[in-house]
């Protein structure tokens, strides 16, 4: 239901009977089901929340892709790309499903609060360009680069379950996201043909990157209920077992990530 003045909106991520349909399951994804170990509540509150605050992710992830295709559209970018972008799409879609089919097995009600900003990313008054710039650097080299060594942390580091294996299923996808942006930016930069987009300059992607990092890095990444939650052996070895790596790991491999992962994205463009 959308709510009132801004306030934030409850999405239900619930099935229709359609979903037992033959055709239907040629294109959907088949939801697991999930064996949850016994479990102290605290520790099933904090990984039911958890897999809410995923499910979060991955559905603002199907906006920002659906934002991505808008723009692609309107610079009439070249038809693989905008492909790329509705498949995409249909991945963090199918993400946000299988995080909430976690939630659900911790005792979620399937039901999710968003911010209406984060459902509308509204575009800026920027030039269409401009926008289409911001993207490709600060979602596809920055962003999306450093959730893939998130993930690629979590599935080393987690023991086996039906929990680490949705992680598993969303890594798979997530090499696409994490690894095209620098091959995307590379060509427009070289201005290889067709030449759908114009590039700023090496000046402008570094000033865009200061600041888009010293964003990353205040970021909040893991809550402190849960950092302190892993202190505690018993607590801490549930959380793995529901797919809940080591916050204190978790949050070391975000700046690592951003001080070196970054760098390699960026010299895969072609930017020292």
């Amino acid at each position: 239901m959308w709510g009132m003045n801004d306030e934030p909106v409850a999405i239900q991520f619930d099935r229709s009977p359609l979903a037992d349909n033959a055709l239907v399951q040629k294109v959907t994804l088949a939801m697991p089901t999930l064996k949850v170990p016994e479990l102290r509540e605290d520790v099933r509150a904090l990984a039911c929340r958890a897999w809410e605050d995923r499910t979060r992710s991955e559905y603002v992830g199907v906006m920002i892709v659906r934002r991505f295709h808008g723009l692609l559209a309107d610079v009439n970018a070249p038809m693989d790309l905008q492909e790329l972008a509705i498949a995409m799409q249909l991945q963090e879609q199918q993400h946000a499903n299988l995080c909430m089919q976690a939630a659900k097995a911790l005792g979620a009600d399937g039901s999710v609060a968003f911010e209406v900003s984060e459902l509308q990313q509204t575009r800026s008054s920027e030039g269409l360009a401009h926008q289409m710039m911001e993207m490709i650097v600060g979602t596809y080299v920055v962003g999306e680069r450093v959730a893939l060594a998130l993930l690629e942390h979590a599935v080393k580091a987690l023991p086996h379950s039906g929990f680490k294996d949705i992680l598993k299923h969303i890594l798979r996808d997530e090499v696409l996201h994490g690894r095209f942006g620098p091959v995307l930016l590379k060509q427009i930069r070289e201005g290889i043909a067709p030449k759908w987009l114009p590039y700023p300059g090496d000046d402008w992607v570094q000033a865009f990157l200061k600041s888009h990092m010293q964003m990353m890095e205040s970021r909040d990444v893991v809550e402190p209920d849960e950092t302190a939650m892993f202190a505690d052996a018993e607590a801490g070895a549930q959380l793995e077992s529901l797919g809940i790596p080591n916050s204190r790991d978790f949050k070391d491999v975000y700046l690592r990530s951003l001080k070196e992962d970054v760098p390699k994205a960026l010299a895969e463009a072609g930017i020292s």
